[in-house]
Parts: structure tokens; sequence; C-alpha cells
């Protein structure tokens, strides 16, 4: 399951264009992110999107598990980062957690067109 995310990001990476609030949604097998684009459009951010189950309780200490699909709404807020690892001396700009394991995307148009 973590692989399929992976490729579906891998995907999102690829594709560029002129954005529309839909074109930043992706589609996930955990649930629907919506993205943020910068306000000139050339960086595209899909930030907090849980990859594994949370690290809590039984589960602290063990190899991540993958996430179940989750009955939320049908758009999920991509536009904060997820909880911080704890760390010493880290003020990451998110609120720290053992609740951590989430992936922040950023597409810029710019760096993309050189790759290709």
């Amino acid at each position: 399951m973590i692989f399929q995310c992976l490729l579906g990001f891998s995907a999102l990476l690829l594709s560029f264009g002129t954005s529309t609030a839909q074109d930043l949604d992706i589609h996930l097998p955990t649930g629907t992110f919506r993205g943020v684009s910068t306000p000139n459009g050339d960086v595209e951010k899909w930030l907090g999107i849980p990859f594994a189950e949370p690290p809590i309780g039984e589960l602290r200490f063990k190899a991540p598990l993958t996430i179940a699909k989750r009955s939320s709404p049908a758009f999920q807020n991509a536009t904060t980062f997820g909880n911080a690892c704890p760390q010493l001396d880290g003020n990451l700009g998110a609120p720290i957690s053992e609740d951590c394991l989430f992936l922040n995307v950023c597409r810029d148009d710019f760096l993309l067109l050189r790759c290709l």
C-alpha cells in the first residue's frame, strides 16, 4: 500500500499545467486530498498526507502498518504540514506528536520543465 501511494505521487509529479482546485486533487487508496498552489502558480504543494497508521499505543516502536481506507470527508485538506516527530531542538513549525508519518510533496514547474 505504501508503494501504491508513492506511485500515485510519482504520477502527480509528472503531470503539470494551469491549476484549478480540482487539478490539485489527488486520489489515493486512502482518500482524496486537495493541495494548494502559490499565488503565482509556479509551486504546488500537498502537505500532511498520511502514509501509514499512526505509530501510537501498541504500534509504538514497530514497523509502520499500511494505512486503512478512511471514512472521511470527500476532500481532505492537504495544505498544512502534518505533525513533526519528537526530536531534540526541533522547532519545525508543526505540532510535535508520535503520530507523525506524513508525506509532504512539492512540485515546481520550473524544475519539472528542465527534466522533461
